[in-house]
């Protein structure tokens, strides 16, 4: 085949996929002039219109639900009608990788946790058939049974999410000195690590992870706390993990003698969600095994007197915990 007959067959095939796609987008309700589809049936790939954060007004507004099920990416207009960009949305943070979960058909709403700080509101998807059963509905969940949600410090992050930044803003889900606030502090985030918003409050541990990264978030800073080689045996030659399973714990300011010349952060177990279990055979306790209401902590070897000692090694020490405590 000449070059000449390769270029007009490669055209004629190019022809073909454009007349194809536009008889599929006329069978699934997109309305002419428009880039997507409606939002139900075939057409649910599309962009979909999010009217309102706010569950109450959700019905006068005739808020449509939105099945958003096996998608990598679920698109999402905020703006007037589906002028604008989409906002781009995924089930996993970390990796984008994961779609949506079957029967996920619901709505984008804002949630504020009453025992948490402003600072601290997310975007979360309310699984209903309706808005009207919005109540009656559950939130989606993502690993560990926890809800899937856009943190409100995430959608300062760059400009992907800026049009939900500023649908929040606009519905007065948020106050301006708070989105000036949010706005300073939020380039220092990292997505890798889990956010907490004050020392109390509880969070996940998967005690097979080789370290756990925590970000203490408050409207004047950012307080990066890293628990390295939390739970690993590094006494072995090849470093191993003695144990299995998943802790929700908290962090508390260090009580003990040998913390007292600096301010330390300590993990205390608080209840075990998936039982914890130990993978190796006659294991010595170097790593202590967590149990709820006791601190996290290891033994080391003393290495001149050359016998074992308790020492809470899971330690973070922070020169702003003073500060830190007083907010």
């Amino acid at each position: 085949m000449s070059f000449l007959s390769a270029s007009l067959e490669f055209r004629r095939r190019i022809a073909s996929c454009h007349t194809t796609k536009r008889r599929w987008l006329d069978s699934v309700g997109a309305r002419p002039g428009r880039r997507y589809a409606s939002t139900k049936g075939p057409g649910r790939r599309f962009t979909r219109e999010v009217k309102t954060l706010k569950p109450d007004l959700m019905v006068g507004l005739n808020q449509q639900t939105s099945d958003i099920t096996g998608l990598m990416n679920a698109r999402f207009h905020l703006g007037d009608g589906f002028s604008g960009p989409p906002t781009l949305l995924h089930y996993s943070w970390k990796t984008g990788a994961i779609p949506f979960p079957p029967e996920t058909n619901g709505v984008l709403y804002y949630y504020q946790d009453p025992s948490l700080p402003q600072l601290a509101g997310q975007v979360r998807f309310r699984l209903c058939e309706d808005v009207a059963r919005f109540a009656s509905g559950k939130d989606l969940l993502k690993e560990y049974d926890e809800p899937w949600n856009v943190p409100l410090l995430y959608t300062f992050m760059g400009d992907r999410l800026s049009l939900l930044r500023d649908k929040i803003l606009q519905e007065g889900l948020i106050t301006e000195e708070l989105y000036d606030d949010v706005r300073k502090v939020a380039p220092s985030i990292s997505r890798m690590a889990r956010t907490i918003y004050k020392l109390s409050q509880p969070f996940i541990v998967d005690i097979q992870a080789f370290k756990l990264p925590l970000t203490l978030a408050t409207r004047k800073s950012i307080e990066r706390i890293h628990f390295d080689n939390l739970f690993i045996d590094v006494s072995y030659v090849t470093p191993v993990q003695p144990y299995t399973g998943i802790i929700t714990a908290r962090l508390e300011v260090s009580k003990l003698g040998e913390h007292q010349m600096e301010p330390c952060l300590v993990l205390r177990c608080l209840d075990v969600v998936s039982p914890v279990k130990c993978l190796v055979p006659d294991y010595d306790n170097r790593i202590v095994q967590p149990q709820p209401g006791k601190l996290v902590r290891r033994r080391y070897r003393d290495e001149e007197k050359r016998k074992y000692y308790s020492a809470f090694s899971s330690t973070a020490t922070l020169p702003q915990v003073p500060d830190i405590i007083a907010e």
